[in-house]
């Protein structure tokens, strides 16, 4: 006769040892899982600094800079921000640029900026020209902006793109690439 009751109120010696091994079983395979984690954070991968909701103006030559940003983090000489609001303005000049960029990044030593997926307009002499960009970069020793993946311009009267394009110091603007143009007469 077996150890327990018929009516399967109580399992066999066997059986119940078996069922108690296969649940020491699983639960040393989800001991050893977590046991097993990657749980820490190697504190030389983290940035030297964070800041959320930064916000500076800066002076370079004859321009004056406004940026905000919702968060940047620094690390190891690089400057990566998210959500960013440029303002530039050239006052003798009467030029402005205001830009909005979902990300960027600036490398200090060398004054390089690259921003991604950009909205903004352009003012000069009373004309206000729409831009758009997926990628930006500015080369702060060249005071060149280079627009290596396609840029699109507009007003009322211009529409203007190319797959790429750059504007060089005293605000021209070259297109290349694949270029687009429409525009109105004046009377």
């Amino acid at each position: 006769m077996s150890s327990g009751r018929r009516n399967g109120a109580v399992l066999p010696g066997w059986l119940a040892a078996a069922a108690f091994l296969l649940a020491l079983f699983i639960l040393g395979i989800y001991l050893w899982r977590d046991l097993t984690l990657p749980g820490r954070i190697e504190i030389r991968n983290l940035p030297d600094v964070i800041v959320e909701n930064i916000s500076f103006k800066r002076t370079i030559g004859a321009r004056e800079w406004s940026v905000q940003a919702i968060s940047a983090e620094h690390d190891s000489g690089t400057i990566r921000a998210a959500s960013m609001d440029i303002s530039i303005e050239e006052s003798k000049a009467e030029r402005a640029v205001r830009l909005n960029a979902v990300s960027g990044e600036l490398v200090q030593e060398s004054s390089n900026m690259v921003l991604y997926s950009i909205n903004g307009f352009l003012e000069t002499e009373g004309r206000s020209v729409s831009l758009r960009a997926p990628l930006v970069g500015y080369d702060g020793n060249e005071d060149v902006w280079t627009f290596g993946e396609g840029v699109e311009a507009a007003d009322g009267d211009a529409y203007l793109s190319g797959r790429s394009a750059r504007i060089e110091p005293g605000g021209i603007f070259i297109l290349e690439k694949g270029v687009e143009a429409h525009w109105k007469l004046r009377d």
